[in-house]
């Protein structure tokens, strides 16, 4: 069950975000889609992540292995997107370590004070971060 729930987490992840990053649309259109998405996705910061669910001690191989390939592809993912937008390689995927784990912290500390404030401020950060690179260009 672990590993048809974490399929489908990976299917939405690949369609929503990283699918939407890569997109024809405009750089600003792909980014607000993309977080659009991830804020639906996690009800605003509301839903915890499975993947930080199933991702215990007690998680056998094939499932670290499948969350592994969804982190990749998520940091993948923005790490091209950030390069498309004018950072360096480097930069790159450290920029998008960085938003995954701010995404991942905002989620914990969201639903630890039950307020979506967090959540939506990592939100706007990635967007700010994005648009900054844009607009220097």
């Amino acid at each position: 069950m672990a590993i048809a729930t974490l399929e489908m987490v990976k299917h939405s992840v690949q369609e929503n975000i990283v699918n939407v990053l890569a997109g024809d649309d405009s750089i600003k259109s792909r980014l607000k889609t993309a977080l659009k998405n991830l804020d639906s996705f996690y009800d605003g910061g509301q839903k915890a992540c499975l993947l930080e669910l199933m991702n215990s001690s007690t998680t056998g191989k094939a499932v670290k292995k499948l969350i592994a390939q969804v982190f990749d592809m998520l940091i993948k993912g923005f790490a091209s997107f950030y390069a498309e937008v004018g950072f360096s390689k480097t930069d790159s995927k450290v920029q998008a370590e960085n938003t995954v784990i701010g995404i991942q912290g905002a989620l914990v500390l969201s639903r630890g004070l039950d307020s979506k404030d967090p959540f939506k401020r990592q939100l706007k950060k990635i967007e700010q971060l994005a648009l900054a690179k844009i607009n220097s260009n």
